[in-house]
């Protein structure tokens, strides 16, 4: 029963360019299953966490951007 549900993904990788893997594999899954797919999504890599493994301000600000956009998108579609 995933057709409808609203997914935002949020993902981590050793370098930028794995954020492909989002693009390639995770997405046509979901959008296979006719699930309403955010087109953003959150992604870190190793130097976006700091020496207690905690995400950097910067990664925090684009989560709380794409987070308020999807709160957007799921007020318009309950509405």
């Amino acid at each position: 029963h995933f057709a409808d549900k609203c997914v935002l993904f949020a993902a981590t990788g050793g370098n930028s360019l794995h954020y492909l893997a989002i693009e390639s594999s995770v997405k046509p899954v979901a959008n296979y299953l006719k699930m309403f797919v955010l087109p953003e999504y959150i992604f870190a890599t190793s130097s976006d966490f700091n020496e207690q493994n905690e995400v950097t301000e910067k990664v925090r600000q684009e989560a709380n951007e794409i987070l308020g956009k999807y709160a957007m998108y799921i007020n318009k579609l309950m509405n």
